[in-house]
């Protein structure tokens, strides 16, 4: 089973301008009381639908390095951390990303993607 970002990261994820092919959506069902994750959609409600990204969209959106107060730090990823590090030693501001218990790899990138956008080294077009 593919682990996607949860709605709420998903949501963060679109409101930062972020955006990518997928095959996910979250949707409300048709008397809006149920939120439900589909694969493969065949409509999309731009006003009320929000996409869902796998682990393999959101590595691809993450910069393979990132310069910051004169270094250069690289991604890493396992499973338990996706982090910027430099010679192996993380950047304290980028390296908080330790993947959260009964989180998603997919998540824990998530969160990542967002706080590059919150400390200004990414922007997307909205």
């Amino acid at each position: 089973m593919i682990k996607v970002t949860s709605y709420i990261l998903s949501k963060q994820l679109a409101e930062a301008g972020f955006e990518a092919e997928t095959n996910y959506i979250y949707a409300w069902s048709g008397d809006d009381h149920q939120l439900l994750c589909f694969s493969n959609p065949v409509e999309i409600d731009h006003e009320k639908d929000i996409l869902g990204y796998d682990l393999e969209t959101i590595l691809e959106a993450l910069p393979y390095s990132i310069e910051k107060d004169g270094f250069e730090y690289f991604l890493s990823a396992n499973q338990f951390v996706i982090a910027y590090l430099e010679e192996n030693h993380c950047e304290s501001d980028l390296c908080d990303e330790i993947k959260k218990q009964n989180e998603s790899l997919a998540d824990c990138a998530a969160r990542l993607l967002l706080l590059l956008v919150e400390k200004g080294l990414l922007t997307f077009k909205k």
